[in-house]
Order: structure tokens, then C-alpha cells, then sequence
């Protein structure tokens, strides 16, 4: 056998070996963090309902291993960079923070998840009021001055918000044409909602800006809202706020203009038929 041949052998052999290695440290670590997610987990939100309780221990449970095998991964590279024993149990600067990065929005996503379901099945439907007081309920949890606050569940739609938004505005043109645009999709959601959507639309334009760039001037900006604008409640918390409307109550009208806003993207980008 040829020297070469010896060499890219070993090399083989060396990457099977660390991804072995890797892989029973992720399990390891899946397993460890499982079981403190279990002994950690409040359990569900009072209101959500039993059928999304085993998909709230299912999301739970990935949410948690993915996690729990990033770092492990990421604490193990870390030890064979630093020239550490790579069996030494390296561990990451910050342990999980399960509640921070697991638990905490769980109701609220499913919950929200729930609502457009039901909004997609039938746009007129009244939404859910327990799943939208589950949304709401949410509300964000002071973690001391050095740890971001935990999300809340108004943020969590927010988010979700946003990228429907986003979704709606091309990306030819300049301030004019994305002018038109945001006034082409408020009259949209007005027709669809009603006035009170207006002033939503504009909270989530603003939160859009601050994720993406666009053209100064074209949209509402953060500086432009009345009431001002919270990280930790997003456009619809800052809205209802602002607006005197119980956080249960925007979260429905939220829900609704979610499904609108995905039909105007549809609408705006789908070529007529021939």
C-alpha cells in the first residue's frame, strides 16, 4: 500500500472517529437536557386545549435536543481548537437557560399556530378567545439587567407579522413604488378589517423596518408611532397598548390579517392565469 494511500486512510478514520465522537456527545446532552426540561416544564398554559398538548411535548422535546446538540457540538469543537482532551465534558460559557430558550413561548406558538389554522380553514371564522388569551397571556418576564427578556406571546405573532408583510413588497423599485405599495395593502386590509387594522398594519411596518432595509421614507418608522414602540410586546402588544385594546382582542384581529396578508402576497406575485 501506498504511502498516500496510508495517509487518506488515517484521515478517514480520524473524521469517523470525531463524528462518532459527536454524536454520542449530542445524545448525551439530548438526554441530560431532556431530563432537566421535564423536571423544569410548568406544564401547558391552562387554556390551551388537550389535542395541542402532545404537539407542545413534541415541539418542546426538539426544540430542547436540537439546542442541547448545538452546544454540544459547539463546546466540543471549541475543546479540539483549544487543544483540550476532547472527552473532558467541555462545556459552553452559558449553560442552557431552558426556560429562556425552551419553555416559555411554547403555548403561545402553538396556540397561535392554532389560530391561523383555523383562520386558513375559514377566513370568517370568530377566532378561538382561550387561544387568543393564551397569546396574550404571554407577556414578557424581567431577566435582570444582563439577559434579554423572554419573549412574549404578542411578539411571537409579531414576528410572524412582519414576514408576512415583508412577503407582500417586491423588491424592484425604489421609495415611490414601495410607497404605493404599503398604501395598496393598508386599503386592503381596511376593506378586509376594518379601521382599527390601519393603525396594526402601520405598528407591523414599522417592526418590518427595523428587520429589513428598505427605502427611507416609504414606510412608517418606529419614531412615527404614537405610543412608542416595546421590544419585548412587538408591533401588536405596542398597538394594543396604544390603541386601549385588550391584548385578547388584538390578538384575533391579528390572526385575521395574518391569512389576509398571505392572500395579498398570492394576489400580488401569482401571474393571471392564461
Amino acid at each position: 500500500m501506498g504511502r498516500k494511500s496510508r495517509r487518506k486512510k488515517g484521515r478517514q478514520a480520524s473524521v469517523t472517529q470525531r463524528q462518532d465522537l459527536v454524536a454520542e456527545r449530542n445524545l448525551q446532552a439530548q438526554a441530560s437536557v431532556l431530563a432537566a426540561l421535564t423536571a423544569a416544564d410548568p406544564g401547558p398554559h391552562p387554556l390551551l386545549p388537550a389535542r395541542l398538548h402532545p404537539q407542545r411535548q413534541e415541539l418542546r422535546d426538539r426544540l430542547a435536543t436540537s439546542a442541547a446538540s448545538l452546544r454540544a457540538s459547539a463546546a466540543l469543537l471549541a475543546g479540539m481548537v483549544g487543544g483540550i482532551e476532547m472527552l473532558s465534558g467541555a462545556q459552553s460559557e452559558r449553560p442552557l437557560d431552558l426556560d429562556f430558550e425552551v419553555l416559555h413561548d411554547l403555548d403561545a406558538r402553538l396556540a397561535w399556530e392554532a389560530l391561523l389554522a383555523a383562520q386558513d380553514a375559514d377566513a370568517d371564522a370568530v377566532p378561538d378567545e382561550d387561544l387568543c388569551l393564551v397569546v396574550g397571556d404571554c407577556l414578557a418576564v424581567d431577566r435582570g439587567e444582563d439577559l434579554d427578556p423572554l419573549l412574549s406571546g404578542t411578539c411571537w405573532a409579531s414576528q410572524d407579522l412582519v414576514e408576512r408583510l415583508n412577503a407582500t413588497f417586491s423588491a424592484a423599485g425604489g421609495r415611490e413604488a414601495a410607497a404605493g405599495e404599503f398604501v395598496a395593502a393598508e386599503q386592503f386590509v381596511v376593506s378586509r378589517y376594518g379601521e382599527p387594522a390601519r393603525l396594526l398594519l402601520r405598528y407591523v411596518a414599522a417592526e418590518m423596518t427595523l428587520e429589513y432595509q428598505y427605502p427611507a421614507g416609504a414606510w412608517p418608522a418606529v419614531n412615527d408611532l404614537p405610543g412608542g414602540f416595546s421590544d419585548e410586546e412587538g408591533a401588536l402588544g405596542s398597538w394594543a397598548a396604544a390603541a386601549g385594546i385588550k391584548r385578547p382582542a388584538a390578538v384575533a384581529l391579528a390572526a385575521r390579517m395574518a391569512v389576509g396578508l398571505s392572500e395579498l402576497c398570492r394576489t400580488r406575485f401569482t401571474p393571471p392565469a392564461t
